[in-house]
């Protein structure tokens, strides 16, 4: 299971290394620059510097084996937390999209994506469309929201900063079961992640 996770992982990443032209010279800037010590995402397996030497992985991420083996000692690792955190492995996850239908694995591909550091408990909130970590149940959270740009008289778009609003809410310690929190990174968010990578994993067909 975790080694199709892997190779979902390392397909949605770089393609087994069969990508575009233009990707491939960007890979090869960024393998520049972990080569000099920046803690830049490399290899086939996109993986940054500090995620290879926290898992003391020594293999070649640039061929696909070194990058399956990191990627596979990665959710190795990120599984095992899931599970702690009370995440099912016979549930899905709350993700409105494709999933593995393994709530654990679900945020454990996540967690590749938006980070170890994120597989945690989470909790309602007195806002129903927000959830945020159970460690701050009972405290009140601010967090700003960005709205939509407004056009003024002139026809131009007002500035960004001006639509910037600050919102407080309660965090409660009601647990979400199986919660799958929607982060963006990029272009990409959290439920775009997972769903690509779980619809690569159920389409191999060779194990």
């Amino acid at each position: 299971m975790l080694v199709k996770a892997a190779l979902g992982i390392i397909g949605r990443e770089s393609s087994y290394g069969q990508m575009s032209r233009i990707r491939k010279v960007l890979l090869s800037l960024k393998n520049i620059g972990a080569f000099f010590g920046f803690d830049t995402s490399a290899g086939l397996a996109q993986m940054k510097n500090s995620t290879k030497e926290s898992l003391k992985i020594k293999e070649d991420i640039n061929t696909v084996s070194g990058a399956l083996i990191a990627v596979y000692k990665y959710l190795d690792r990120s599984y095992k937390k899931a599970q702690q955190e009370g995440y099912s492995t016979s549930q899905p996850s709350t993700t409105p999209k494709t999933s593995t239908g393994n709530a654990a694995l679900d945020i454990s591909i996540a967690s590749y994506n938006i980070g170890y550091g994120r597989i945690l408990k989470y909790c309602n909130t007195d806002d129903p469309n927000i959830k945020r970590p159970c460690t701050l149940s009972g405290k009140i959270v601010e967090q700003s929201v960005v709205g939509a740009p407004s056009m003024g008289v002139t026809g131009q778009k007002s500035n960004p900063n001006d639509n910037v609003k600050k919102t407080k809410f309660k965090v409660s310690n009601q647990l979400v079961k199986n919660y799958l929190p929607n982060i963006p990174i990029g272009n990409l968010t959290t439920y775009g992640y997972v769903d690509e990578v779980s619809k690569r994993i159920k389409g191999f067909n060779c194990f």
